[in-house]
């Protein structure tokens, strides 16, 4: 959930009696104002948890005096982007499993998307052999980025793993390839 602040100070034209909290429309809380209470903020305890993800609308609708009157004024609308769904990042290249012959500074090219809050592109990380290469990656078009080693790897098994996180937080699960430096005689 998220706490929504509203001030119900109308300056010197009176107070506000009650505040609804619309959430796309519908409204999910009311205050009411004491008649005494000329200035200040109002805070709302919001449970986002039955919305799903997607982009939402908030807007504070104010009374002033008796609701019936309908002497009210709106707030202007804020979006809520909601994401609890992590982006998606997986390694393209090398293919799990190869064999780079005579290649001795193998290529990682990564590729990621989350349709909401966006991929924190310095959220990035990359790991060679556990040695994390992240600060080297090369962020080309939006949605991918690579990596070349700036020296020849040694003959024999290696590992690539890279993850990431969106603007929200949410992260991504671990992608690994695994592939063999193999130089012919």
């Amino acid at each position: 959930g998220f706490t929504a602040w509203v001030d119900p100070d109308t300056g010197d034209v009176g107070n506000v009696q009650d505040i609804d909290l619309l959430l796309n429309g519908d409204i999910i809380a009311t205050e009411h104002n004491p008649p005494d209470r000329k200035e200040g903020v109002i805070p709302f305890k919001v449970d986002l948890s039955a919305y799903g993800d997607g982009v939402l609308s908030l807007v504070a609708v104010a009374y002033q005096g008796n609701r019936i009157a309908n002497h009210r004024g709106e707030s202007t609308p804020t979006s809520i982007v909601l994401d609890r769904t992590p982006p998606i990042l997986s390694i393209s290249a090398p293919e799990d499993q190869a064999i780079e012959l005579n290649e001795p500074r193998p290529q990682a090219v990564l590729r990621f998307e989350d349709n909401l809050a966006g991929v924190d592109s310095s959220s990035i990380t990359l790991l060679l052999d556990e040695d994390d290469v992240s600060n080297q990656l090369e962020l080309a078009d939006p949605g991918s980025a690579a990596f070349t080693p700036a020296l020849d790897a040694n003959p024999g098994g290696h590992r690539y793993e890279a993850w990431a996180s969106d603007r929200a937080g949410n992260r991504s699960e671990v992608a690994r390839v695994r592939f063999d430096v193999v130089f012919a005689e």
